[in-house]
């Protein structure tokens, strides 16, 4: 009988194991990897820090950053995560219109110009998309060059832009139009060959836009 009994308890632990070995996969992360591991991410709005950089070569300057030393401000504000209830991700980056010194110049304003660039981004795929985006309120105006038709009344300019993420993935590129006072640049992924003053052109200006996930807070 006891016999029995270890044999029974023996089949049981076997049965047992195979069926943890069965048992389906764990939940679904928030597309895998990325700052938090597997952990997955609940549904909600969150803030991450973030940082763009868009150097254009012929000024000398990083255009989304200015000259830091005299002071001056990023056009970057910000960066919010949404994310839904299938754990699918949505990058928001807030935009300012920004002051910056180029050499000898007077400072000169910075702003993302939507009038013949739209907003856009590079999928996972590497496939330029268009995103969606907000705009300054009307009177809330940035000064395009002297050449422009609109540089006396000045333009609406971009205060976000909004695409699809991965919390596995840290880098974007992003197309946006940085203009100013003094010159524009297109930003793209860089593998183009327009140069300044081009807008809605493949650069070989990359915009890219670095997203620390580690830093996810609930907001």
């Amino acid at each position: 009988m006891k016999k029995m009994f270890f044999v029974m308890a023996v089949l049981t632990a076997v049965c047992i194991g195979f069926a943890g070995c069965n048992q389906p996969n764990s939940p679904k992360t928030n597309n895998g990897g990325g700052g938090g591991g597997n952990k997955p991410i609940l549904p909600g709005n969150y803030t991450v820090q973030s940082d763009l950089s868009c150097v254009a070569p012929l000024m000398k300057l990083d255009m989304a950053k200015g000259n830091p030393e005299k002071g001056d401000k990023p056009i970057l504000k910000g960066t919010r995560a949404t994310v839904d209830s299938d754990g699918n991700v949505m990058l928001t980056v807030q935009f300012i219109k920004s002051g910056v010194h180029v050499g000898t110049l007077p400072e000169v304003n910075t702003f993302i110009d939507p009038r013949n660039s739209k907003p856009g981004y590079y999928d996972m795929a590497g496939n330029k998309q268009n995103a969606v985006y907000t705009l300054s309120k009307a009177g809330d105006t940035a000064t395009p060059p002297e050449s422009d038709p609109d540089h006396a009344a000045g333009v609406q300019y971009v205060t976000s832009m909004s695409f699809p993420a991965s919390k596995g993935k840290s880098e974007y590129f992003l197309w946006i139009y940085i203009n100013s006072s003094f010159m524009g640049a297109q930003f793209s992924d860089g593998k183009g060959t327009a140069g300044p003053n081009e807008p809605n052109e493949h650069s070989k200006y990359a915009g890219k836009l670095t997203v620390d996930w580690s830093t996810l807070t609930k907001e």
